[in-house]
């Protein structure tokens, strides 16, 4: 086999061919995977790809390296190694720039560069390679990390003096960092800055949340409460926040799917719907990243805005359509709130009770919109009315659901907050007075009506309590006790009556509830 001179330009063009043909975004990614040991290889090999190329030239003039000539191992032809170095450079090239990872010594570089495909807006470039080359790394960092003490003071071991272990330990961790960039001890620490430094960003999240939606999702489920030291804090917030300020298809779309499914969400819906399932697969999740935040600002920022416009505003127009309700944020806090809370109790998780008050805070936002620009027309449902309506359905309907599921707690905050809203909308001179009403005998009936279970004695002792006094803030003669007795007056009673006498429960909120307001007890 004989090797031209022709044949080694020709490898050699090849070579550089190959990195040509990548634009110059790409050029300057792929030069931060190289080492400076990387380019002292290139040095030594196109040299010795010259000395195999014109061994006889070299010979000629005896500038040869008799090290490097093996007699009787096959150098008939040097230049056949010039062919074999050749080869072996271009596969190693193509590992470097196909499979090969960032050195340890690029940290920096990689990251600035990183920083200014943000700047630029190369928002899907940037995309590509944090799921490429950080995104699992990313998940495996958070899930091997450290679990959360707290009461851990770790500020304290930074004044400890390490013993001679501990110092060998961080030392081959370091090497093994610097010598191996597909080591660990590398990729984790690319990985955590990738986190805080780049994905962390507001101005990525802004730019990104809306082209690659499930690329958050993927990593907010490793957000779990026994791991909240290896995660930034308000990650999760300003990423939601930015999907309910744009209404955002994508949790829109979810949101709805989750509308056919009152007793909580089958497992292909969460297969289906990875935002959602992002947080709610885990309630850890939802808890420690208060994923509750973000809505309820949202909601409460919006009713503010609207309160501005006065009559202007669209939720004064008449209500005739659920899909109109999309298009305020209001309604994708109460939505999440509802399904946030569904999976709470059907899990019967008693951690915390995410703030469900955000739904007593859009009611008296509501009210005090609807007492400053009082409602037109006496018989109109306008939209600020049918948010109320869907507020009091859903909570009534996980006051429910706790007592189906057998929930220990959360039916406390679930009345706090109904009661609270109840009140609020009971001393309302711009509600109607059939919304009070309907509002009192929807208590009623369902005091009535639970099925019995381990937690049913309980929750109706708490909705003693709350119909006797429904908020901390109401006092004997409040507008609240006047609804009341109406809406008594107006309960049909029927059901719970029967030849046989009556239902417990009906006799119950007589004794507990009715005549404790000093109402008529014995009123048909």
């Amino acid at each position: 086999m004989e090797m031209t001179i022709n044949d080694i330009i020709t490898l050699l063009t090849v070579i550089l061919a190959v990195i040509a043909i990548f634009n110059e975004k790409n050029r300057k990614h792929l030069l931060l995977k190289f080492h400076r040991i990387d380019y002292i290889i290139f040095c030594i090999s196109f040299f010795l790809i010259n000395y195999f190329v014109f061994y006889d030239s070299f010979l000629e003039k005896k500038l040869i390296l008799r090290e490097l000539y093996f007699n009787g191992f096959g150098f008939k032809n040097p230049k056949i190694y010039a062919y074999i170095l050749t080869i072996a450079i271009l596969f190693y090239l193509s590992i470097k720039i196909w499979r090969s990872f960032y050195p340890f010594v690029n940290l920096a570089k990689v990251n600035r560069f990183y920083q200014d495909q943000i700047e630029q807006q190369q928002i899907p470039l940037l995309l590509d390679m944090l799921e490429r080359y950080h995104l699992r790394d990313i998940n495996n960092m958070i899930d091997s990390s450290k679990d959360y003490d707290p009461n851990d003071n770790w500020w304290e071991s930074r004044f400890e003096e390490k013993d001679l272990k501990t110092k060998i330990k961080e030392l081959f961790t370091s090497s093994v960092r610097y010598l191996f960039p597909f080591s660990k001890a590398n990729r984790y620490v690319y990985a955590r800055y990738v986190l805080h430094g780049i994905i962390n960003e507001p101005a990525f999240i802004i730019l990104s949340a809306n082209q690659r939606p499930y690329f958050f999702a993927s990593i907010f489920q490793h957000f779990r409460k026994n791991k909240r030291d290896a995660f930034p804090n308000d990650m999760l917030k300003t990423y939601f926040a930015q999907w309910v300020n744009v209404k955002n298809f994508w949790l829109q779309k979810e949101l709805r799917e989750s509308q056919n499914h009152d007793s909580g969400q089958p497992e292909w819906f969460f297969e289906d719907n990875k935002i959602i399932a992002s947080v709610l697969l885990n309630l850890d999740v939802a808890e420690v990243n208060e994923v509750w935040q973000p809505f309820g600002t949202a909601a409460r920022e919006e009713l503010e805005e609207e309160r501005l416009k006065g009559y202007d505003s669209l939720l004064y127009l008449e209500f005739r359509e659920d899909h109109h309700l999309w298009d305020f944020k209001v309604y994708f806090a109460i939505e999440f709130f509802y399904i946030l809370i569904i999976e709470a109790i059907r899990a019967r998780y008693d951690k915390s009770h995410f703030f469900l008050t955000n739904y007593w805070y859009i009611v008296t936002d509501i009210v005090k919109t609807l007492d400053e620009y009082p409602i037109e027309e006496e018989d109109g449902h306008i939209v600020y009315l049918e948010l109320i309506n869907q507020i009091l359905s859903k909570s009534f309907h996980w006051l429910d659901l706790c007592n189906r599921y057998e929930h220990p707690s959360l039916y406390h905050d679930v009345l706090s907050c109904l009661g609270s809203s109840i009140a609020e909308i009971c001393e309302s001179s711009s509600i109607p007075e059939n919304t009070k009403i309907s509002a009192i005998d929807r208590v009623f009936r369902l005091y009535c009506s639970f099925q019995t279970k381990s937690e049913t004695n309980r929750i109706r002792a708490r909705m003693d309590e709350m119909l006797c006094r429904p908020s901390v803030r109401t006092t004997r003669g409040d507008m609240y006790y006047d609804i009341v007795e109406k809406a008594w007056s107006k309960f049909d009673k029927i059901p719970y009556r029967n030849l046989g006498g009556e239902s417990t429960s009906f006799t119950r909120l007589k004794t507990n509830v009715i005549i404790p307001l000093g109402l008529n007890p014995d009123e048909f």
